[in-house]
């Protein structure tokens, strides 16, 4: 086995960044089917033709745009972007535009045969066959492996209905579907045993559903001398069997309902009446024994011992009821006393002097510590400047060799300013000198 391999999140990012990238924009031209609306308004629907099928999606602010086209069976074209939704590994169409061509080839079918059948009067009300008020036994055609014929299986149990169901197996969608169907019909009308037949089957696209939009089963429904109850796909379906049938039911759901409801309100009317007898014999012999009890009753308050024990007793009761009182009281009142208790040592004139103090201990730190880095800032400038000023002092100066000259009180910067003879007196490093002038020298420089 190779040991570098994908995860699913990442081989799923991969196929979406192809897919995406590839088929920016995509113009798919087929026919709606199996729309849904979401609850945020969004709609969820599989564009399809005869080979394939690609699911689409158109968000809720477009949709305003083309809701005349938002129909089963209307074939458009869509413009729009593919889209991988990596939650569930699938990819979509996300549609931007769309423009209507016409309607699908099978729902020209269905309504080509729903008119020619209507022609023909197999949807007559007045050649529909009553359904029994009460069947007893009922024939369901549908596959045994599908959830319809679970659901009317748990109905007929959760209502403990009498109702004896007879299932012929068929297939429900496909090739083989049709025949089967017929073949179903044939045999219950063949062989009497059920009071009502029932076709059965889930929801499904216009596909799925197509067995029942043909017109061989049609014509089967039609010749039946049992009763036919079509219960076929969704509330929003309508088949050709619908048409056809004694009694249609919108789903299998409601199939099994409406065949025991019959039986569920004769069981109801039933169980009142039974109720109503019951209440009348109860509240009679409620009567009676409280006439019993009345009497009794007079009997036992003439004798004294039970007048005495019943006072004691309930004495007692008051005694506990009265400790119960009290202990609860004082509880009560303890409760009260600690929670005064704590708000009086949250407000104690100590407490408040202690925390002045430790917080008056804390300035005083964080002053002397502020008035020491102060001075301590000061002494580090002071030091510098005094630095910088012995480095300017002529005195540093004249401790490097240098010496100064005063005449008559002042500094001499030219030799031009006294004259031979005169006297001067020169400032050293350490002491002082005072000199004649013998000779007066121009300074000679050398290059």
């Amino acid at each position: 086995m190779s040991a570098e391999y994908y995860t699913v999140s990442e081989i799923t990012s991969l196929i979406r960044d192809l897919l995406e990238g590839e088929f920016l924009s995509v113009s798919v031209r087929g026919e709606i089917s199996n729309l849904d609306r979401s609850q945020r308004g969004h709609y969820y629907f599989v564009l399809k033709d005869k080979g394939a099928q690609l699911k689409a999606l158109l968000f809720k602010g477009r949709v305003k745009y083309y809701r005349e086209y938002l129909k089963e069976g209307v074939e458009v074209i869509c413009d729009g972007y593919i889209s991988v939704y990596e939650p569930r590994g699938e990819y979509r169409l996300v549609v931007e535009r769309m423009e209507k061509v016409g309607w699908g080839v099978l729902y020209q079918e269905f309504v080509r045969l729903r008119a020619k059948l209507e022609k023909e009067g197999l949807f007559d009300e007045q050649r529909k066959l009553p359904i029994p008020f009460l069947p007893r036994r009922i024939g369901v055609i549908t596959s045994p492996e599908g959830a319809a014929v679970r659901d009317i299986i748990r109905i007929v149990r959760e209502r403990n209905c009498g109702f004896h169901l007879i299932i012929y197996p068929s297939h429900v969608q496909g090739k083989s579907a049709v025949k089967e169907i017929v073949e179903g019909i044939r045999f219950f009308n063949e062989n009497p045993m059920v009071d009502v037949i029932v076709l059965a089957r889930g929801g499904g696209s216009l596909e799925d559903l197509w067995a029942f939009n043909e017109e061989e089963v049609a014509r089967a429904i039609f010749s039946s001398s049992i009763p036919i109850i079509s219960a076929v796909g969704h509330e929003r379906d309508w088949l050709i069997s619908d048409f056809v049938a004694d009694y249609r039911c919108a789903t299998p759901t409601h199939a099994a309902n409406f065949l025991v409801e019959r039986e569920a309100r004769v069981r109801e009317r039933l169980d009142n009446a039974k109720m109503v007898f019951r209440k009348f014999i109860e509240n009679r012999l409620s009567h009676c024994k409280k006439d019993l009890e009345i009497m009794k009753r007079r009997l036992e308050l003439r004798d004294p011992g039970r007048v005495v024990a019943s006072s004691m007793e309930r004495l007692d009761d008051l005694a506990d009821r009265m400790k119960r009182a009290v202990d609860g009281c004082i509880a009560d009142r303890r409760r009260a006393l600690e929670g005064m208790k704590r708000v009086l040592e949250a407000k104690s004139p100590v407490v408040q002097v202690a925390n002045y103090k430790s917080r008056l201990q804390s300035l005083k730190e964080r002053l002397c510590t502020s008035i020491n880095r102060h001075f301590e800032n000061r002494r580090s400038c002071l030091a510098l400047c005094g630095m910088r000023l012995s480095g300017l002092s002529p005195r540093a100066v004249l401790e490097r060799g240098y010496a100064i000259c005063y005449h008559n009180g002042r500094v001499l910067k030219r030799a031009g300013e006294v004259s031979v003879g005169d006297k001067i007196f020169v400032e050293l490093g350490e002491g002082a000198l005072e000199c004649r002038v013998e000779e007066i020298r121009p300074l000679f420089r050398s290059c």
